[in-house]
Protein backbone atom coordinates (compact mmCIF):
# COMPACT_ATOMS: atom_id res chain seq x y z
CA UNK A 1 0.00 0.00 0.00
CA UNK A 2 1.41 3.42 -0.95
CA UNK A 3 1.88 6.18 1.64
CA UNK A 4 -1.10 8.05 0.14
CA UNK A 5 -3.32 4.95 0.35
CA UNK A 6 -2.24 4.31 3.93
CA UNK A 7 -2.93 7.93 4.86
CA UNK A 8 -6.38 7.80 3.26
CA UNK A 9 -7.14 4.48 4.95
CA UNK A 10 -6.32 6.07 8.28
CA UNK A 11 -8.56 9.00 7.45
CA UNK A 12 -11.46 6.61 6.83
CA UNK A 13 -10.99 5.14 10.29
CA UNK A 14 -10.95 8.58 11.90
CA UNK A 15 -14.14 9.63 10.13
CA UNK A 16 -16.01 6.41 10.97
CA UNK A 17 -15.99 5.18 7.34
CA UNK A 18 -14.51 1.71 6.86
CA UNK A 19 -11.47 1.70 4.62
CA UNK A 20 -12.57 0.33 1.22
CA UNK A 21 -9.70 -2.10 0.60
CA UNK A 22 -10.36 -4.37 -2.39
CA UNK A 23 -9.30 -7.98 -2.72
CA UNK A 24 -6.08 -7.04 -4.52
CA UNK A 25 -5.10 -4.55 -1.82
CA UNK A 26 -6.19 -1.48 -3.77
CA UNK A 27 -8.54 1.17 -2.44
CA UNK A 28 -12.08 1.60 -3.77
CA UNK A 29 -11.78 4.31 -6.43
CA UNK A 30 -14.72 6.20 -4.95
CA UNK A 31 -13.10 6.75 -1.56
CA UNK A 32 -11.91 10.23 -2.37
CA UNK A 33 -15.38 11.45 -3.28
CA UNK A 34 -16.85 9.98 -0.08
CA UNK A 35 -14.17 11.66 2.02
CA UNK A 36 -14.73 14.96 0.26
CA UNK A 37 -18.47 14.92 1.12
CA UNK A 38 -19.53 12.12 3.54
CA UNK A 39 -23.14 13.38 3.52
CA UNK A 40 -23.70 13.30 -0.26
CA UNK A 41 -26.35 10.58 -0.86
CA UNK A 42 -25.42 9.83 -4.48
CA UNK A 43 -21.74 9.31 -3.73
CA UNK A 44 -22.40 7.23 -0.62
CA UNK A 45 -25.06 5.09 -2.28
CA UNK A 46 -22.68 4.34 -5.13
CA UNK A 47 -19.97 3.39 -2.63
CA UNK A 48 -22.45 1.16 -0.73
CA UNK A 49 -23.55 -0.52 -3.97
CA UNK A 50 -19.94 -1.41 -4.81
CA UNK A 51 -19.42 -2.79 -1.30
CA UNK A 52 -22.59 -4.83 -1.67
CA UNK A 53 -21.41 -6.21 -5.03
CA UNK A 54 -18.17 -7.33 -3.35
CA UNK A 55 -20.13 -9.15 -0.65
CA UNK A 56 -19.17 -6.63 2.06
CA UNK A 57 -22.70 -6.42 3.43
CA UNK A 58 -21.91 -4.93 6.83
CA UNK A 59 -19.93 -2.14 5.20
CA UNK A 60 -22.81 -1.49 2.79
CA UNK A 61 -25.29 -1.50 5.68
CA UNK A 62 -23.26 1.07 7.62
CA UNK A 63 -23.07 3.30 4.56
CA UNK A 64 -26.81 3.18 3.88
CA UNK A 65 -27.41 4.00 7.55
CA UNK A 66 -25.10 7.00 7.27
CA UNK A 67 -27.04 8.28 4.26
CA UNK A 68 -30.32 8.01 6.13
CA UNK A 69 -28.99 9.98 9.09
CA UNK A 70 -28.70 13.01 6.80
CA UNK A 71 -31.39 12.09 4.22
CA UNK A 72 -34.07 9.98 5.97
CA UNK A 73 -36.33 9.90 2.89
CA UNK A 74 -33.70 8.71 0.40
CA UNK A 75 -35.41 5.83 -1.40
CA UNK A 76 -32.23 4.13 -2.62
CA UNK A 77 -30.72 4.09 0.88
CA UNK A 78 -33.97 2.83 2.44
CA UNK A 79 -34.14 -0.01 -0.10
CA UNK A 80 -30.48 -0.85 0.44
CA UNK A 81 -30.82 -0.78 4.21
CA UNK A 82 -33.76 -3.23 4.16
CA UNK A 83 -31.95 -5.47 1.66
CA UNK A 84 -28.80 -5.63 3.79
CA UNK A 85 -30.73 -6.26 7.00
CA UNK A 86 -32.44 -9.25 5.41
CA UNK A 87 -29.13 -10.45 3.93
CA UNK A 88 -27.38 -10.32 7.31
CA UNK A 89 -30.15 -12.04 9.28
CA UNK A 90 -29.09 -15.56 10.28
CA UNK A 91 -31.11 -18.63 9.37
CA UNK A 92 -33.24 -19.72 12.33
CA UNK A 93 -35.52 -22.63 13.19
CA UNK A 94 -37.74 -22.33 16.25
CA UNK A 95 -39.94 -25.02 17.76
CA UNK A 96 -42.92 -24.19 20.01
CA UNK A 97 -44.51 -27.01 22.02
CA UNK A 98 -47.76 -27.03 24.02
CA UNK A 99 -48.87 -29.92 26.21
CA UNK A 100 -51.91 -29.78 28.43
CA UNK A 101 -55.30 -30.90 29.55
CA UNK A 102 -58.77 -29.36 29.76
CA UNK A 103 -62.22 -29.90 31.22
CA UNK A 104 -65.44 -28.75 29.55
CA UNK A 105 -68.94 -28.90 30.95
CA UNK A 106 -70.51 -29.16 27.46
CA UNK A 107 -67.85 -29.95 24.84
CA UNK A 108 -70.42 -31.04 22.23
CA UNK A 109 -72.18 -27.68 22.61
CA UNK A 110 -75.61 -29.22 23.05
CA UNK A 111 -78.57 -27.25 24.40
CA UNK A 112 -79.46 -28.24 27.97
CA UNK A 113 -80.30 -30.80 29.25
CA UNK A 114 -78.46 -32.86 26.62
CA UNK A 115 -75.01 -31.67 27.65
CA UNK A 116 -72.31 -34.13 28.73
CA UNK A 117 -69.09 -33.01 30.39
CA UNK A 118 -65.69 -34.48 29.58
CA UNK A 119 -61.97 -33.90 29.86
CA UNK A 120 -59.30 -34.09 27.20
CA UNK A 121 -55.56 -34.04 26.66
CA UNK A 122 -54.04 -31.98 23.85
CA UNK A 123 -50.74 -31.21 22.18
CA UNK A 124 -49.60 -28.59 19.67
CA UNK A 125 -46.25 -28.42 17.87
CA UNK A 126 -45.31 -25.38 15.77
CA UNK A 127 -42.14 -25.03 13.69
CA UNK A 128 -41.08 -21.61 12.38
CA UNK A 129 -38.18 -21.57 9.92
CA UNK A 130 -36.65 -18.44 8.38
CA UNK A 131 -33.64 -18.36 6.10
CA UNK A 132 -32.13 -16.31 3.31
CA UNK A 133 -31.63 -17.35 -0.29
CA UNK A 134 -29.30 -14.67 -1.59
CA UNK A 135 -31.01 -11.41 -0.63
CA UNK A 136 -34.43 -13.04 -0.38
CA UNK A 137 -35.80 -13.96 3.05
CA UNK A 138 -38.10 -17.01 3.17
CA UNK A 139 -40.40 -18.20 5.97
CA UNK A 140 -42.02 -21.61 6.43
CA UNK A 141 -44.45 -22.47 9.24
CA UNK A 142 -45.71 -25.98 10.07
CA UNK A 143 -48.21 -26.85 12.80
CA UNK A 144 -49.55 -30.15 14.07
CA UNK A 145 -52.21 -30.50 16.78
CA UNK A 146 -54.39 -33.12 18.39
CA UNK A 147 -57.04 -33.60 21.11
CA UNK A 148 -58.09 -36.86 22.75
CA UNK A 149 -61.20 -36.91 24.96
CA UNK A 150 -61.85 -39.23 27.86
CA UNK A 151 -65.32 -40.45 26.87
CA UNK A 152 -66.44 -38.58 23.76
CA UNK A 153 -64.37 -40.29 21.09
CA UNK A 154 -66.43 -38.53 18.41
CA UNK A 155 -64.58 -35.32 19.34
CA UNK A 156 -61.05 -36.73 18.98
CA UNK A 157 -59.34 -34.66 16.32
CA UNK A 158 -55.95 -34.16 14.69
CA UNK A 159 -54.77 -31.59 12.17
CA UNK A 160 -51.65 -30.55 10.29
CA UNK A 161 -51.14 -27.32 8.35
CA UNK A 162 -48.30 -25.49 6.64
CA UNK A 163 -47.58 -22.29 4.77
CA UNK A 164 -44.47 -21.10 3.00
CA UNK A 165 -43.52 -17.92 1.20
CA UNK A 166 -41.04 -15.02 0.83
CA UNK A 167 -40.81 -11.82 2.87
CA UNK A 168 -40.61 -8.51 1.01
CA UNK A 169 -39.87 -5.23 2.80
CA UNK A 170 -42.25 -2.38 2.05
CA UNK A 171 -40.63 0.00 4.55
CA UNK A 172 -37.90 -0.45 7.19
CA UNK A 173 -40.60 -1.59 9.64
CA UNK A 174 -43.30 -3.22 7.46
CA UNK A 175 -43.01 -6.41 5.39
CA UNK A 176 -45.42 -8.22 3.07
CA UNK A 177 -45.53 -12.00 2.75
CA UNK A 178 -47.41 -13.94 0.05
CA UNK A 179 -47.60 -17.65 0.81
CA UNK A 180 -49.02 -20.99 -0.27
CA UNK A 181 -51.09 -22.65 2.46
CA UNK A 182 -52.51 -26.11 2.97
CA UNK A 183 -53.76 -28.50 5.61
CA UNK A 184 -55.53 -31.71 6.48
CA UNK A 185 -57.76 -32.66 9.42
CA UNK A 186 -59.09 -35.85 10.97
CA UNK A 187 -62.16 -36.21 13.22
CA UNK A 188 -63.50 -39.23 15.10
CA UNK A 189 -60.79 -41.48 13.63
CA UNK A 190 -61.67 -40.59 10.03
CA UNK A 191 -60.69 -38.05 7.40
CA UNK A 192 -62.46 -34.75 7.92
CA UNK A 193 -61.29 -32.25 5.30
CA UNK A 194 -58.33 -31.09 3.25
CA UNK A 195 -57.66 -27.57 2.03
CA UNK A 196 -55.25 -25.71 -0.20
CA UNK A 197 -54.90 -22.04 -1.08
CA UNK A 198 -52.90 -18.86 -0.67
CA UNK A 199 -52.48 -15.96 1.73
CA UNK A 200 -51.19 -12.40 1.73
CA UNK A 201 -49.94 -10.96 5.01
CA UNK A 202 -48.56 -7.64 6.23
CA UNK A 203 -46.55 -7.38 9.44
CA UNK A 204 -44.36 -4.92 11.29
CA UNK A 205 -43.11 -3.87 14.70
CA UNK A 206 -45.03 -0.74 15.62
CA UNK A 207 -45.41 0.73 19.11
CA UNK A 208 -42.97 -1.88 20.37
CA UNK A 209 -45.07 -4.92 19.37
CA UNK A 210 -45.67 -7.10 16.33
CA UNK A 211 -48.74 -6.02 14.36
CA UNK A 212 -50.08 -8.15 11.53
CA UNK A 213 -53.00 -8.59 9.16
CA UNK A 214 -53.55 -11.53 6.83
CA UNK A 215 -55.95 -12.36 4.01
CA UNK A 216 -56.24 -16.10 3.43
CA UNK A 217 -58.32 -17.95 0.81
CA UNK A 218 -58.56 -21.75 0.60
CA UNK A 219 -60.62 -24.37 -1.14
CA UNK A 220 -61.86 -26.87 1.45
CA UNK A 221 -63.04 -30.37 0.54
CA UNK A 222 -64.82 -32.51 3.17
CA UNK A 223 -64.80 -36.30 3.22
CA UNK A 224 -67.97 -38.09 2.11
CA UNK A 225 -68.87 -39.13 5.66
CA UNK A 226 -69.64 -35.58 6.76
CA UNK A 227 -72.55 -33.23 6.21
CA UNK A 228 -70.39 -30.72 4.29
CA UNK A 229 -69.53 -30.81 0.63
CA UNK A 230 -66.77 -28.45 -0.53
CA UNK A 231 -66.23 -24.76 -1.20
CA UNK A 232 -64.13 -21.68 -0.61
CA UNK A 233 -63.27 -20.25 2.80
CA UNK A 234 -61.89 -16.68 3.02
CA UNK A 235 -60.47 -15.22 6.23
CA UNK A 236 -59.28 -11.71 7.04
CA UNK A 237 -57.66 -11.61 10.48
CA UNK A 238 -55.42 -9.31 12.42
CA UNK A 239 -53.17 -9.32 15.47
CA UNK A 240 -52.56 -5.94 17.10
CA UNK A 241 -50.67 -5.38 20.35
CA UNK A 242 -50.44 -2.23 22.43
CA UNK A 243 -48.53 -1.52 25.63
CA UNK A 244 -48.80 1.00 28.43
CA UNK A 245 -52.59 1.05 28.68
CA UNK A 246 -52.82 1.23 32.49
CA UNK A 247 -49.18 0.57 33.36
CA UNK A 248 -45.87 0.91 31.53
CA UNK A 249 -45.49 -2.88 31.39
CA UNK A 250 -49.05 -4.06 30.68
CA UNK A 251 -50.32 -5.10 27.25
CA UNK A 252 -53.56 -5.48 25.34
CA UNK A 253 -53.92 -7.73 22.29
CA UNK A 254 -56.77 -7.36 19.80
CA UNK A 255 -57.48 -10.17 17.29
CA UNK A 256 -60.27 -9.22 14.86
CA UNK A 257 -61.53 -11.71 12.28
CA UNK A 258 -63.86 -11.73 9.29
CA UNK A 259 -64.77 -15.02 7.62
CA UNK A 260 -66.84 -15.97 4.62
CA UNK A 261 -67.57 -19.67 4.15
CA UNK A 262 -68.92 -20.89 0.83
CA UNK A 263 -68.91 -24.53 1.90
CA UNK A 264 -72.32 -25.96 1.12
CA UNK A 265 -73.98 -28.70 3.16
CA UNK A 266 -75.66 -31.95 2.20
CA UNK A 267 -77.99 -34.22 4.15
CA UNK A 268 -75.99 -36.52 6.35
CA UNK A 269 -74.44 -37.01 9.74
CA UNK A 270 -74.82 -34.19 12.25
CA UNK A 271 -71.36 -33.39 13.55
CA UNK A 272 -70.22 -31.39 16.61
CA UNK A 273 -71.07 -27.70 16.30
CA UNK A 274 -67.51 -26.66 17.08
CA UNK A 275 -66.55 -28.12 13.71
CA UNK A 276 -69.80 -27.32 11.93
CA UNK A 277 -69.40 -25.99 8.38
CA UNK A 278 -71.94 -24.21 6.23
CA UNK A 279 -72.46 -21.12 4.12
CA UNK A 280 -72.15 -18.10 6.40
CA UNK A 281 -70.46 -14.78 7.10
CA UNK A 282 -68.82 -14.17 10.47
CA UNK A 283 -67.44 -11.02 12.10
CA UNK A 284 -65.94 -10.55 15.53
CA UNK A 285 -62.88 -10.12 17.66
CA UNK A 286 -61.02 -11.42 20.68
CA UNK A 287 -59.47 -8.99 23.16
CA UNK A 288 -56.84 -10.03 25.74
CA UNK A 289 -55.36 -7.92 28.53
CA UNK A 290 -52.23 -8.87 30.50
CA UNK A 291 -50.89 -7.20 33.62
CA UNK A 292 -47.41 -8.02 35.05
CA UNK A 293 -48.01 -8.65 38.76
CA UNK A 294 -44.40 -9.87 38.98
CA UNK A 295 -41.54 -10.54 36.57
CA UNK A 296 -42.68 -14.17 36.44
CA UNK A 297 -46.45 -13.62 36.64
CA UNK A 298 -48.81 -12.26 33.98
CA UNK A 299 -52.58 -12.37 34.34
CA UNK A 300 -55.67 -10.68 33.00
CA UNK A 301 -59.17 -10.95 31.55
CA UNK A 302 -60.14 -11.67 27.96
CA UNK A 303 -63.30 -11.85 25.90
CA UNK A 304 -64.37 -13.08 22.49
CA UNK A 305 -67.45 -11.83 20.63
CA UNK A 306 -68.54 -13.15 17.22
CA UNK A 307 -71.68 -12.86 15.13
CA UNK A 308 -72.47 -15.41 12.44
CA UNK A 309 -75.05 -14.96 9.65
CA UNK A 310 -76.08 -18.11 7.76
CA UNK A 311 -77.73 -18.03 4.35
CA UNK A 312 -80.14 -20.89 5.16
CA UNK A 313 -83.33 -20.63 7.20
CA UNK A 314 -83.88 -22.32 10.54
CA UNK A 315 -87.10 -23.86 9.16
CA UNK A 316 -88.51 -23.90 5.66
CA UNK A 317 -89.91 -20.47 4.90
CA UNK A 318 -88.52 -18.99 8.12
CA UNK A 319 -85.76 -16.53 8.91
CA UNK A 320 -82.13 -17.36 8.20
CA UNK A 321 -80.15 -18.66 11.14
CA UNK A 322 -78.26 -16.10 13.27
CA UNK A 323 -75.78 -16.96 16.04
CA UNK A 324 -74.20 -14.65 18.62
CA UNK A 325 -71.22 -16.13 20.47
CA UNK A 326 -69.80 -14.53 23.63
CA UNK A 327 -66.85 -15.97 25.59
CA UNK A 328 -65.55 -14.02 28.61
CA UNK A 329 -62.64 -15.51 30.52
CA UNK A 330 -59.23 -14.99 32.03
CA UNK A 331 -55.64 -16.24 31.84
CA UNK A 332 -52.69 -16.66 34.19
CA UNK A 333 -49.15 -17.16 32.83
CA UNK A 334 -46.18 -18.25 34.95
CA UNK A 335 -43.00 -17.44 33.02
CA UNK A 336 -39.62 -19.23 33.19
CA UNK A 337 -40.31 -20.80 36.60
CA UNK A 338 -38.66 -24.19 36.08
CA UNK A 339 -36.44 -23.35 33.11
CA UNK A 340 -35.77 -20.57 30.65
CA UNK A 341 -38.30 -20.49 27.81
CA UNK A 342 -40.73 -22.77 29.65
CA UNK A 343 -44.05 -21.25 30.78
CA UNK A 344 -47.19 -22.52 32.49
CA UNK A 345 -50.54 -21.15 31.39
CA UNK A 346 -54.03 -21.55 32.90
CA UNK A 347 -57.21 -20.41 31.15
CA UNK A 348 -60.89 -20.22 31.98
CA UNK A 349 -63.58 -19.49 29.39
CA UNK A 350 -67.37 -19.31 29.68
CA UNK A 351 -68.97 -19.79 26.27
CA UNK A 352 -72.51 -18.59 25.58
CA UNK A 353 -74.21 -18.88 22.21
CA UNK A 354 -77.63 -17.40 21.49
CA UNK A 355 -79.30 -18.40 18.23
CA UNK A 356 -82.68 -18.12 16.59
CA UNK A 357 -82.27 -21.87 16.06
CA UNK A 358 -83.08 -23.28 19.52
CA UNK A 359 -80.97 -26.38 18.82
CA UNK A 360 -77.90 -24.14 18.57
CA UNK A 361 -78.29 -22.36 21.92
CA UNK A 362 -75.68 -23.56 24.41
CA UNK A 363 -73.35 -22.62 27.22
CA UNK A 364 -70.08 -24.24 28.21
CA UNK A 365 -67.49 -23.82 30.97
CA UNK A 366 -63.93 -24.62 29.85
CA UNK A 367 -60.82 -24.80 32.05
CA UNK A 368 -57.39 -25.62 30.64
CA UNK A 369 -53.81 -25.86 31.84
CA UNK A 370 -50.76 -26.21 29.64
CA UNK A 371 -46.99 -26.16 29.49
CA UNK A 372 -45.44 -24.02 26.76
CA UNK A 373 -41.84 -24.51 25.70
CA UNK A 374 -39.70 -22.77 23.10
CA UNK A 375 -36.57 -24.27 21.56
Amino acid sequence: MTRLAALLAGTFLLTGIAAPVLADGAIDPGYGAVLADPTDPMINNAYAARAEARGEYRKALATYERVLVHHPDNAEAISGLMRMRRRLQPSTTQVFLELGGAYQSNPRQFPSPGETDDGNAFAVVRVLDERSFGTQRWRTMIEGSGEIFGDLDVLNNFAISADTGPLFDLTPTIAVRPALVGGYAWLDGDSFFGEFGASLGFEGYLQGALQSIELRATWRDYADRWVSDDGAVIDLRGHFGYGGLLDDADAIVVKPRLRWSGVDTRPGVVIPSGFEPGRYFEAGTRVEYYYPFAEWLLAGPNVGLFQRWFDKPVVVGGADRRDTYLAPGGSVILRDLVAENVDFRFDYRYEIQNSNDPTRDFDNHAVAGRVLARF
